[in-house]
């Protein structure tokens, strides 16, 4: 299974092969995520779901925490996705740049990741969580989900 963005983004494999595009690369470990960016590329280990301590949240467990604003809710989707909608009040950090940013995201703020599905952002809460940030959480569905269930998209 593999997961790539176009040009920057994420591109990981289970299945001990890269993408086509990515083909000169070496062979993908299980738990290794290749995070590309135009100009660097991140190694990422040790990002594995069983083991990390981030929670999934439903679009339901999720009305109540924004109404209190307590919460930071960053969205990790590319620049173009944002860009046809938002949810209201998210900070904007694309997935590729988790890595160099993560540092500048408070680790005592309970933190929900999304995406456009719930994907990406598993992979985002995953890593925060074992880059040492606390109360960390993937909105199960993404901003899909959310539409869904009525949520208001900011444009």
């Amino acid at each position: 299974m593999s997961n790539t963005l176009g040009d920057s983004g994420i591109c990981a494999s289970w299945s001990g092969h890269t993408q086509e595009k990515y083909a000169r690369m070496p062979a993908v470990a299980p738990q290794r995520f290749y995070i590309f960016t135009k100009s660097w590329i991140y190694f990422i280990d040790g990002v594995d779901e069983e083991m990390s301590s981030y929670k999934n949240m439903s679009v339901s467990e999720l009305w109540p925490l924004l109404a209190t604003g307590k919460i930071r809710l960053v969205d990790v989707r590319t620049t173009a996705e944002v860009a046809h909608g938002i949810i209201r009040g998210a900070e904007k950090l694309p997935l590729h740049l988790l890595p160099l940013h993560i540092q500048a995201l408070d680790a005592n703020v309970p933190t929900v990741f999304y995406c456009q599905m719930g994907g990406r952002s598993a992979q985002a809460a995953a890593f925060a969580a074992n880059q040492g940030m606390q109360d960390v959480y993937n909105l199960q569905g993404g901003i899909t989900a959310w539409a869904q269930s009525g949520g208001e998209i900011s444009v």
